[in-house]
């Protein structure tokens, strides 16, 4: 279905504004956008409290300006069709659905004429001498220039995004000539146009030119006919008809595209395992797809992202930032700097897109990869059972202890821990969401996180339960809920700093937990029936407070951690913090826990203000793992970003 968006081009309308935004079918458009012309009086202010996207000029444009800038804008956000829609609520924007059988033609220009069967003098009210004039000229220039249109002098147009892409009307002029240039453009560049029967209405609320204004008006029409003339015999090409030389592909080819590399982008991520270089093992197939999808969006889009930069981007854009101040201090962090220019491009393009293609789309696309490798994680898991492997599954000892042979499905991740977030993170997110057969997707969604056998499955079920004991709204069972939240989050960053290894449970036979026994230290506690020794993680957190208290401004770049030798601690072998909280700051200072800091309190403001609890469980979710995971370059992450910041700019009002 093709997206029509409105754009009510707007100056000096108090009176009407409100009127004519409320008179329109909202069904009938995608989106409606407001553009105020620096208006002197209250009409932006009025527009601001309708529920549209409102934008103000810094300056008064004239309305074929402010109309050249609002079809950009519109066009740049993804629109089909742009619908001309004057502030002074003269023509209705309804009577667009008498082009509905030219839209699913695709005509490219589409006019609303008064005189389509009808006298607007007799019928609408027209002033007699513009009703003359309007007339006498419009069948003169149908004569002259052989198009078939019944008038040519109307402020009622609706423009595809092949018109946009062919007109160069940034071109045109800022006054109301705008409206007879643009016919005689599609007209040069053969794009198909057509007109249908409008009405109109007169008074003194009706914004229009005086006469004087008119008469220069119709003696600059000859001026354009000169020029379409010279440009269509080739003699001169005024700038007004030099076709536009760019890159034209159909927006719903283009939307395909996107779609198909979005699919297989989410699909390759879970391939984290496997690398294409020996050389560059952290060059994966999914960062390749994700090479193309960029450059794509950067040929056919990039003004998109440059008319939509905003706050929070720059917010996003401070942690690439502060990776480069760290590469010139440190050469080091080379690689700090790559990865986080590659996370911030990630951010960047999916906001964009989210924007184009809408939320449901990237979910339903997403949900369809976290299905296929939930049951991936089902599947590998259960043959395991039956020892039979497909490399699907990890045998490991450690704490917690796990049953069922202590197989973890790890499906093609490198560890079950980084499936198990990925799982869950989506499984979150998703519920946002209205989808087909959303409680069996769920379900097996649930099944693949649960055969990861995470440490952290007991509080993915509380936070799964978030949303609706927040949602129930009883005080005491909100009050129960976090304070065992809480206690369990204590409890369980404690106890990852020990292993305890009972002597006597016959299922815990020859388990000896070598990866997680701190072996430089003695038991802290030995008995006949358990040992308490320090986990290597304890020794992990040692080492990095240690580098913390050296390094806490700069920190000491990315990938450096077990290279690091911190005096008591050459036997940590740990390849970096197992937390982004403490890796943050290990690898550029304390600078980066205050930038994702700031990006996490906006985003709980955001969702808190907009009651979205089931986005407060992801940010939830998001900080609890970054305490016990280094989840910070995690792609998924900065894909779901925007989404979490989705609301604010779905509601912006922006000055431009």
């Amino acid at each position: 279905m093709k997206k029509i968006f409105a754009v009510i081009i707007a100056y000096n309308n108090e009176k009407t504004i409100k009127r004519l935004y409320n008179s329109i079918n909202k069904d009938l458009f995608h989106k409606i956008i407001l553009i105020d012309d620096c208006s002197t009086d209250n009409t932006f202010s009025i527009a601001k409290t309708l529920g549209c996207e409102c934008y103000q000029n810094k300056k008064n444009l004239g309305m074929g300006g402010n109309l050249k800038k609002s079809m950009q804008r519109a066009f740049d956000m993804g629109a089909d069709y742009v619908l001309e829609v004057h502030g002074d609520s003269q023509y209705d924007p309804n009577e667009i659905i008498k082009a509905n059988q030219l839209i699913d033609q695709n005509y490219d220009l589409i006019i609303g004429s008064r005189f389509v069967n009808k006298n607007p003098y007799k019928v609408d009210g027209m002033p007699f001498l513009r009703f003359l004039a309007n007339k006498v000229f419009s069948n003169f220039t149908s004569f002259m220039l052989n198009i078939k249109l019944t008038e040519f002098h109307t402020g009622f147009k609706l423009f595809s995004r092949k018109f946009h892409n062919t007109v160069p009307y940034e071109f045109n002029s800022n006054t109301y000539l705008f409206s007879f240039q643009i016919i005689l453009q599609a007209k040069l560049f053969k794009l198909k146009t057509d007109e249908i029967s409008i009405s109109s209405i007169y008074n003194d609320e009706v914004s229009s030119c005086n006469y004087f204004e008119g008469f220069i008006y119709l003696l600059r029409n000859f001026e354009i006919i000169l020029f379409f003339y010279l440009a269509k015999f080739k003699i001169f090409k005024h700038p007004t008809f030099n076709k536009k030389k760019m890159i034209y592909v159909n927006e719903l080819y283009k939307n395909k595209i996107y779609n198909i590399l979005i699919f297989a982008y989410f699909f390759f991520i879970f391939f984290h395992k496997h690398h294409i270089f020996e050389k560059f093992s952290y060059i994966k197939i999914s960062e390749l797809i994700f090479l193309i999808l960029f450059f794509f969006y950067i040929i056919f889009d990039s003004k998109k992202i440059l008319n939509r930069i905003d706050n929070i981007d720059l917010l996003l854009l401070t942690w690439p930032t502060l990776n480069l101040f760290q590469f010139f201090l440190n050469s080091g962090n080379y690689y700090g700097f790559l990865s986080s220019i590659y996370v911030f491009s990630i951010y960047l393009i999916f906001k964009n897109l989210l924007l184009d293609i809408g939320q449901n789309k990237i979910i339903k696309l997403f949900i369809f990869c976290l299905v296929f490798y939930s049951s991936i994680s089902i599947i590998g898991w259960s043959l395991a059972q039956l020892k039979i492997y497909f490399n699907l599954v990890e045998y490991k000892d450690g704490w917690p202890i796990y049953l069922f042979e202590r197989y973890r499905s790890i499906g093609f991740m490198p560890t079950p821990n980084m499936l198990f977030f990925y799982l869950s993170f989506g499984f979150l997110i998703i519920q946002n969401f209205t989808f087909k057969f959303k409680k069996l997707k769920l379900s097996i969604l649930f099944l693949g996180i649960f055969f990861t056998f995470s440490k952290s499955l007991i509080l993915f079920l509380l936070l799964f339960l978030m949303p609706f004991i927040v949602y129930y709204k009883n005080k005491h069972l909100n009050k129960i809920y976090f304070l065992t939240l809480i206690i369990l989050i204590l409890i369980f960053n404690f106890l990852t700093n020990f292993v305890i290894h009972s002597k006597n449970s016959s299922f815990l036979n020859n388990l000896d937990h070598k990866d997680y026994i701190d072996r430089s230290n003695k038991p802290i506690l030995e008995t006949n029936n358990f040992t308490i020794n320090k986990s290597t993680y304890l020794q992990i957190k040692i080492k990095s407070f240690q580098i913390i208290k050296e390094n806490f401004f700069l920190g000491i770049g990315y990938d450096n951690f077990k290279s690091y030798n911190v005096e008591g601690h050459e036997f940590v072998f740990g390849y970096k913090p197992h937390s982004s909280v403490l890796g943050l700051i290990v690898e550029n200072g304390i600078f980066a826990l205050i930038i994702f800091s700031t990006i996490i309190y906006h985003s709980l403001k955001i969702n808190l203000r907009q009651k979205n609890y089931y986005f407060i469980s992801v940010i939830t979710f998001l900080i609890f793992e970054a305490i016990n995971m280094d989840v910070h370059y995690f792609k998924i992450i900065w894909i779901f970003f925007p989404f979490l910041f989705y609301s604010k700019w779905n509601k912006k009002i922006i000055k431009i």
